[in-house]
């Protein structure tokens, strides 16, 4: 049975090194394609593109799951489309084009990020349109994307390549490429559609099931691979959503749902605002706003309409930052520096929020049950 066990654990978690990263992981396991074309025959068949082995070709139609099922919701030039979140579950990765732009929309079910990106871009000397699949690979928990034009792995939180796989070495090629990160909602397919009446869905694979392959682990205070069960991360369950930005002062972190109306913080140099299914961040650049009764006004006394970023007489504007929206663990994983930052407007709401910790005298009883139950196996 141990050896067993062990067996397994190694089939889902080799480690490859790499010059410039940590290590990725071999965590294809049960499930991959199996397909010429992806890493070790081990990536998952994403939606859409070419050369990839693709599992379908992208269709968009009519809805097909309920009003609370979550989706991501993309809107390019106009043109919005939503893709069910129990899809990507299981392709992770969908090659489409929206509003005449082709675009990948990615999501990692283990660390619940969901990012688009613009498919075209400047590497390896040429502008190409890239197709992207999941590689099968994780870096820090998260999804790594591999393109067949290229052969380039990426790591899908940062948009950034981690190089080419060349015999279980991975070679840090294309170094200076980026990928174009498009604004992307994760909210529900009744809010969405409130929104974008209009809106596609793009629809399954017929016959197919949709399943999660992590059964219970948006429940539990288990992250990524790992066996690692802490259900508080510097005081928030590490599945807790929160929505990160890159800020103009250093890297912020804000819990989803205290993200309510428009937040001020001008010490971080920051505005947040929840506008219906989209979360939208600023940077204040050198203004301080302040909210009267006639609405937000800044250092000298000029009216703004802080949700859309703008001044009121249309004169200026504030910088827009992309906000990312993924679980606690694997923004601070990716960004170690970052600061957690609850709204001045939302105190009180961090410890009323049942973000599913355990009180501290629950978790010393349970432990105190589990020894006492391997004693008594070991009695026996």
């Amino acid at each position: 049975m141990r050896l067993l066990l062990v067996a397994l654990l190694l089939s889902v978690a080799v480690p490859v090194t790499a010059d410039h990263v940590q290590e990725i992981s071999w965590a294809c396991g049960p499930g991959g394609s199996g397909r010429e074309g992806h890493p070790d025959r081990c990536g998952i068949d994403p939606i859409g593109g070419d050369g990839v082995g693709r599992d379908a070709d992208a269709v968009w139609g009519d809805a097909w799951v309920a009003d609370d099922a979550l989706v991501l919701g993309v809107e390019v030039r106009g043109d919005a489309v939503a893709v069910p979140v129990v899809l990507l579950n299981r392709h992770e990765i969908a090659n489409v084009e929206v509003g005449g732009l082709p675009v990948a929309i990615t999501y990692c079910p283990l660390c619940g990020s969901g990012v688009t990106f613009e498919r075209t871009l400047f590497v390896g000397g040429t502008t190409q349109t890239l197709d992207f699949a999941a590689s099968g690979f994780l870096f820090q928990h998260d999804l790594v994307m591999w393109d067949s034009q290229t052969g380039t792995l990426w790591n899908q939180i940062l948009g950034e390549p981690i190089g080419t796989l060349r015999d279980r070495h991975v070679a840090g090629d294309h170094p200076e490429a980026r990928l174009q990160v498009v604004p992307t909602a994760l909210t529900t397919w009744g809010e969405w559609r409130q929104a974008h009446p209009e809106s596609p869905m793009l629809q399954g694979v017929p016959g197919a099931r949709y399943q999660s392959a992590y059964a219970g682990y948006d429940g539990s205070c288990r992250f990524g691979i790992s066996a690692h069960s802490d259900c508080d991360v510097d005081g928030l369950h590490p599945k807790e959503l929160v929505v990160g930005v890159v800020g103009p002062r250093g890297d912020l972190a804000v819990p989803r749902f205290a993200i309510t109306d428009v937040h001020v913080a001008n010490e971080h140099g920051l505005v947040v605002v929840n506008d219906g299914p989209d979360v939208r961040a600023y940077d204040v650049g050198r203004h301080a706003f302040n909210r009267t009764s006639e609405g937000w006004v800044d250092e000298a006394g000029q009216p703004w309409n802080l949700t859309h970023g703008l001044r009121a007489d249309g004169g200026a504007s504030l910088q827009p930052l992309t906000p990312l929206t993924m679980y606690w663990f694997a923004w601070q994983e990716h960004h170690p520096g970052t600061q957690l930052w609850v709204p001045a407007d939302a105190d009180g709401a961090l410890a009323l929020h049942d973000n599913g910790r355990l009180p501290g005298f629950t978790i010393g009883v349970v432990a105190v049950l589990l020894v006492a139950i391997a004693l008594l196996l070991r009695r026996r």
